[in-house]
């Protein structure tokens, strides 16, 4: 009896520790994203129908998202979609959970409520973290694998709560310490001449 209450007392305890490890790890990996100042990332993203290169610009809460589809940039206010089939570019004000959705960064922020998580089995040279969401959460399960050195993430695997869609997001290079300038990431019209402006703020 007593060796079956401590082998639960011992997997109850493991649990735990996995679930404060995997929350230490992705707040190292939010604070060297947060330490890099300018980034740019370099990425692949893939879903069921879509494979995509593209690469990210960010400085604080402001990025431009670059991909073969379409442009998007956010200033921490106000965001542009470019659409480069259409010709189009559409401006809103965007809620936070549509925010969420468009920054391949945003689990470094929803993490912290709503998920139970966990660390997996990574390798010599990745950690890896499973989140599994609640009824309320945005996602039903995130697998983030994330560099041991640097604490950068090199692999984030989203799927939706309602299931309709998977996203895997491969980073291929890091450059930190970037020069950006506030208008790096707001919609210059001069160079989209011609293109239809659709103001939906």
């Amino acid at each position: 009896m007593k060796k079956i209450l401590f082998l639960f007392i011992f997997s109850i305890l493991s649990v735990f520790v996995s679930a404060q490890d995997a929350v230490t790890i992705l707040d190292r990996a939010s604070a060297a994203l947060k330490a890099a100042g300018g980034m740019k990332v370099d990425f692949t993203i893939k879903t069921e129908d879509l494979l995509s290169k593209g690469y990210i610009k960010s400085k604080e809460n402001k990025f431009v998202l670059h991909l073969e589809e379409n442009i998007i940039w956010f200033d921490g206010e106000t965001l542009w979609n470019y659409v480069r089939r259409n010709e189009e570019v559409n401006i809103t004000i965007p809620s936070q959970a549509e925010m969420s959705k468009l920054n391949p960064y945003a689990f470094l922020s929803f993490y912290k409520k709503g998920y139970d998580v966990k660390k997996g089995k990574g390798t010599a040279k990745e950690h890896e973290v499973i989140m599994v969401g609640d009824k309320t959460s945005q996602y039903k399960k995130a697998v983030i694998r994330i560099d041991k050195k640097t604490y950068y993430p090199v692999l984030i695997q989203l799927e939706s709560s309602q299931g309709d869609f998977g996203v895997e997001i491969q980073c291929k290079s890091y450059q930190k310490n970037q020069k950006f300038s506030d208008k790096t990431f707001q919609f210059d019209r001069k160079e989209y001449l011609g293109v239809d402006i659709i103001d939906l703020r």
